[in-house]
């Protein structure tokens, strides 16, 4: 049982490869998830796409398989 906090959090996917539709895809999130030794300092990705497609959930989650703790920011 999920707990009484808001939807999007209790039914956010844990990391799977279900979330990946395409090989495409998931080559590159792959790399960066296994590439642990020779990560540069500064950590940037950039995720683009039509609202709706799950870039922020992908965001949270690759963050959190990496150790990170995401935050997220709104520019207004």
């Amino acid at each position: 049982p999920k707990s009484s906090g808001p939807w999007v959090k209790n039914w956010v996917p844990d990391y799977d490869t279900s979330l990946y539709e395409t090989k495409r895809v998931m080559g590159p999130v792959d790399l960066l998830l296994k590439d642990t030794l020779v990560r540069p300092f500064n950590k940037v990705l950039l995720i683009c796409g039509p609202p709706g497609l799950g870039k922020t959930t992908l965001a949270h989650i690759i963050a959190t398989q990496c150790g990170y703790s995401p935050i997220e920011m709104n520019a207004r």
